[in-house]
């Protein structure tokens, strides 16, 4: 008839085929990039997809070139991301990412590395930010912070922390509090010293 319809409806497309040679083993680490000296302690890893029809990766990961203590060489099936799990500071990590098919697995994959920072200035008690010797009102951020300090008489859950310091003169007074907040954060405070 001369109306339109309107019409609904839901494809399914399965790609099958086979293999005629071992995948290339052109994979590049993406996140983190290879080489990259001050990497975060998260430990997700990325990888871009090798050509030539992968059917899945081992993948090994290690502290030393060519080791495999962080992960054992692993068959992770064909995905390009991977959680290692938190990350040691200050540590270079050795990666190993190898494409396979049915016909057999890719040769002459490079070894990819990076290194994680340093703890940064209050991550630690020891290492506390003095207020003493900031502007008032300090400003900063815990987005690189990865110690996720728990003070006994205050568990705050799993987000990682900073420890200021300030030594208060006798018959004074210290106002503590936040202005502004884009998380949801919380200011505890004790005295003493790190050990106590």
């Amino acid at each position: 008839d001369n109306w339109s319809d309107l019409i609904n409806m839901s494809l399914t497309i399965t790609a099958d085929y086979t293999a005629t040679s071992i995948p290339n083993c052109d994979v590049s680490l993406v996140t983190p990039i290879d080489g990259d000296a001050s990497v975060g302690l998260s430990g997700d890893i990325s990888w871009s997809e090798a050509t030539g029809g992968v059917a899945g990766y081992n993948l090994k990961v290690g502290t030393t070139s060519g080791g495999s203590d962080v992960v054992p060489s692993t068959d992770v099936a064909n995905v390009t991301t991977y959680a290692l799990g938190a990350l040691l500071e200050s540590t270079t990590y050795y990666v190993s990412i190898v494409p396979y098919n049915s016909i057999g697995v890719a040769t002459g994959c490079s070894e990819f590395s990076f290194t994680t920072r340093g703890a940064i200035l209050g991550d630690y008690c020891t290492t506390a930010i003095d207020l003493g010797l900031e502007a008032s009102p300090y400003v900063g951020t815990t987005a690189d912070a990865s110690n996720d300090n728990i003070p006994i008489c205050e568990p705050d859950g799993d987000a990682s922390d900073l420890y200021f310091s300030i030594l208060i003169p006798n018959n004074s007074t210290l106002t503590i509090g936040q202005t502004t907040n884009d998380y949801d954060s919380a200011v505890s405070v004790f005295y003493g010293d790190c050990t106590n």
